[in-house]
């Protein structure tokens, strides 16, 4: 028989499997369209300015766009409070469309007089990359923030996984859709058709479904929050993050910065940049050194194919491992995750001595995987360790930008010394990483795989009594 108490209980309320599911894919899927037109555009640019007789200033633009993202993400969580989520997007891709009018604005210029003077050009296109750096944080930190609000404890990572992992196949669907573009058509074109691609996709998210609030699930299942957390995730963000001054703004940065998780975990945050510089800006070297044609367009070819690998990786990646996540110790899982990142240089190493293509390939793959991997639980550690907050996030970015523009700035000064020299360089700092990685730990003391069976056998319980 009941007891008053036991009848009055309310009964643990099981999670929802795939509960926002559909409005993660509408994000992640027009979040995709619009880093599909950007990837190709940031991956060509030096190529196609070279071509034009600018040769140094396609790295000089993608320098200023990375170091003025970086620096933007200091004030992008102050300003995305006082934007919903759509709109927050929507704002922030715009900031693509400055770049891509200063691309198209050089690439139609056939002369270097009037409009089309050489000073005329620098400041177009490095404004239109500066711009591009200032506005586009919002639209990351909006889109993160609508992932987490739509994820439950359960499916954070696949949720998460699902988001870099659209975001990371710009790589493959960029690369299909530059060769199509820039073989029929002028570089001019190409800018031009990514811009109104951009356009559309960011339209898309004035229209982004509102997610449900989880707060009735999270009321029946157990407490996982450190004793220092102050709210919970799976509050919606519009809810708690409430419209702060600047000086608390960045009295929240400070307190992060002072917390000894994330002193560690900036260095996984670093490594994500440094890992896009590699790959992004001397990687090419070592295929094209493995190709035995001097015909440039098959160079280009097979260059582009190693590219499409690494981009199918990327897309593999993000669902495998936020998969993962959501049954596995996060923190443990991201310090065994940096012997694929070792094992990656290990490969690429290989590859660059013994100028063999199928090496490239397999690098490839694994750098797609490792890209994928690293960001991922970049981003799920901040939902689940630091509640996504918003800092957080801006944290990831900020120093992620200013490495990956670090990264570029490296291979620059180092192209005169031997490869090998750079790659021993790459190959140690993955090592610090490593290192200092291996001394995180979690805040919590179960996972939420665990808690969830905890709540489930409360559930049964109730029910048989």
């Amino acid at each position: 028989m009941q007891t008053t108490q036991e009848s009055n209980e309310v009964p643990v309320t099981q999670p929802s499997k795939y509960k926002n599911f559909g409005k993660v894919l509408y994000a992640g899927f027009f979040f995709l369209l619009i880093q599909s037109s950007y990837t190709p555009s940031q991956n060509l640019l030096s190529s196609l300015y070279n071509q034009k007789g600018y040769s140094a200033l396609g790295q000089l633009m993608l320098f200023a766009n990375w170091l003025f993202f970086a620096l933007s993400n200091l004030l992008a969580s102050h300003i995305k409070r006082h934007f919903n989520y759509g709109p927050g997007v929507f704002i922030g891709s715009l900031g693509y469309v400055g770049f891509y009018g200063a691309s198209f604005y050089l690439t139609s210029c056939e002369t270097t007089d009037g409009l089309c003077t050489p000073a005329l050009i620098y400041l177009a296109n490095i404004g239109g990359s500066m711009l591009c750096g200032l506005i586009t944080p919002l639209a990351f930190i909006s889109i993160f923030s609508y992932i987490d609000t739509c994820s439950q404890l359960h499916n954070k990572g696949f949720y998460y996984g699902i988001l870099t992992g659209s975001v990371l196949t710009s790589q493959l669907t960029g690369s299909l859709s530059a060769s199509f573009l820039l073989g029929d058509f002028s570089p001019a074109i190409f800018f031009l058709m990514n811009m109104i691609v951009t356009v559309i996709g960011a339209t898309a998210f004035l229209f982004l479904p509102s997610p449900h609030s989880n707060s009735e699930e999270l009321a029946n299942s157990p407490s996982l929050l450190g004793e220092d957390s102050e709210m919970t995730n799976s509050v919606p963000m519009d809810a708690i993050e409430l419209p702060l001054s600047l000086k608390q703004n960045m009295k929240n940065y400070a307190k992060l910065l002072r917390d000894r998780r994330m002193q560690r975990l900036v260095f996984s945050f670093a490594n994500s940049g440094m890992m896009i510089a590699f790959y992004s800006g001397y990687f090419y070297n070592i295929i094209t050194n493995s190709i035995d044609s001097k015909d440039e367009s098959v160079i280009n070819r097979y260059t582009a194919y190693v590219f499409a690998v690494l981009g199918a990786f990327e897309c593999v990646a993000g669902l495998v491992v936020g998969k993962i996540l959501d049954h596995a110790n996060k923190v443990q899982t991201l310090k065994y995750s940096n012997f694929v990142l070792e094992l990656s240089y290990a490969v690429t190493f290989i590859a660059f001595y013994q100028q063999q293509y199928y090496l490239c390939l397999v690098a490839g793959a694994l750098w797609g995987f490792s890209d994928c991997m690293s960001q991922t639980l970049s981003t799920t550690l901040v939902g689940t360790e630091f509640n996504a907050q918003l800092e957080a996030f801006g944290l990831f970015w900020l120093f992620q930008g200013l490495f990956g523009a670090f990264g570029f700035l490296i291979i620059l000064f180092t192209s005169s010394i031997r490869g090998e020299y750079y790659m021993a360089l790459m190959i140690g700092w993955q090592i610090l990483v490593h290192l200092v990685v291996l001394g995180l730990k979690p805040a919590r003391l179960e996972s939420f795989s665990e808690s969830e069976r905890k709540a489930s056998r409360a559930s049964l319980d109730f029910q048989k009594a």
